[in-house]
């Protein structure tokens, strides 16, 4: 009766023994790792924008009067940031000269359900297809609804 005893608490230990040193059966092509870079202010890895209406972008400070260009207003459904583009990047997939701001940044951008106008002039330029910038690729979705 001793030896079974005994027996029972030596294979116990050898499962237990094997549990804690033989790792789960994961392979690294399942582990997902964390994205790295957060673009959207809401927290997500990419800004969701959708159309918003019309945009101007003037090179004054707060003028209606020095327009650079008309272009295409976007949205980021998540956290409410701004953009104009003078392309369709969901035609074309060219953005062109393009502006960002904040929508709190009243002194940059004042918008409103059809129309976004921004101030200070243009924040850059993108002519190849904007999933192949650098950083638009990374940063943005664009989308038409």
């Amino acid at each position: 009766m001793k030896m079974n005893k005994m027996l029972s608490v030596i294979m116990a230990m050898v499962i237990l023994v094997g549990c804690i040193v033989i790792p789960a059966s994961a392979s690294e092509e399942e582990i997902i790792p964390l994205e790295a870079e957060i673009y959207c202010g809401a927290g997500y890895p990419k800004c969701d924008m959708r159309a918003h209406g019309v945009a101007t972008v003037y090179s004054g400070s707060s003028s209606f009067t020095s327009k650079v260009f008309n272009g295409f207003g976007w949205q980021c459904a998540n956290c409410g940031y701004l953009m104009a583009t003078e392309g369709d990047p969901t035609n074309s997939g060219i953005i062109g000269r393009y502006a960002m701001a904040s929508p709190s940044n009243g002194a940059r951008v004042q918008y409103n359900d059809v129309a976004v106008a921004f101030f200070g002039g243009i924040d850059g330029s993108s002519y190849g297809n904007w999933k192949d910038d650098p950083y638009f690729g990374k940063a943005c979705t664009f989308k038409r609804y």
